[in-house]
């Protein structure tokens, strides 16, 4: 959503035919478009940072404008004609973490005033991205932990809540997983003889993995 805002915004105050914003995808370490309009729709560009115009403006940190992309050794073509591009940097606090492009299929100059513009709305969107990923992130932590909180009581009802005391004997047991969930199990039981059942069991391995097994196992 972000994306599509500085988006439109900046069509209101740039002359442009295509456009998009790409972002540094953390997992892969490339620059891809997240969003589009215009011809730029219809491409699929990928670049690594430093390649191309706009993997340069990435790793530079600094807007530039090519008002003919053609004599650029640098531009990576793509489905659309571009005559004239703008590309400023998404730069946050701390890092850059991707591009807006916007272009012309026609030769047009584009000024130091555009790009200052364009660099004025990039860094504004880059805030807002940086903080919706944070929250994003904040989000999934917080479902991840009430996932595994879920996992630790469904274990400590696996659990006996009493250990057996016969005559005679005295019995005492302590469970300290070493992650938050594991795959260990106990029990106390008299058996039909008279005899005192003890069960330990130990899933190899620890974490989520070990405590479903050890629930399989136990049921």
């Amino acid at each position: 959503i972000v994306c599509n805002v500085i988006i439109e915004e900046a069509r209101k105050l740039i002359k442009t035919t295509s456009g998009s914003v790409m972002l540094l995808n953390k997992e892969t370490g490339m620059l891809e478009i997240v969003s589009a309009f215009g011809q730029a729709t219809r491409t699929n560009v990928v670049l690594k940072p430093g390649e191309g115009i706009a993997g340069s403006v990435f790793t530079s940190g600094r807007g530039e404008i090519v008002n003919n992309v053609s004599s650029d050794p640098r531009f990576v073509a793509g489905a659309n004609p571009v005559s004239s591009l703008i590309c400023a940097p998404l730069k946050t606090r701390t890092s850059v973490i991707g591009v807006v492009n916007f272009s012309q299929d026609e030769p047009i100059d584009y000024t130091a005033e555009d790009l200052q513009l364009l660099a004025t709305l990039a860094s504004q969107a880059a805030q807002a991205i940086e903080n919706a990923v944070l929250h994003e992130s904040q989000l999934k932590d917080a479902v991840a932990r009430n996932e595994i909180e879920k996992g630790r009581k469904m274990q400590k009802d696996f659990l006996p809540g009493e250990i057996l005391q016969p005559t005679g004997w005295e019995l005492a047991a302590l469970f300290k997983p070493a992650r938050e969930v594991a795959g260990d199990f106990y029990d106390t039981f008299m058996l039909p003889s008279g005899g005192v059942g003890l069960v330990i069991a130990d899933v190899c391995d620890k974490g989520v993995g070990s405590a479903l097994f050890m629930a399989l196992f136990r049921s």
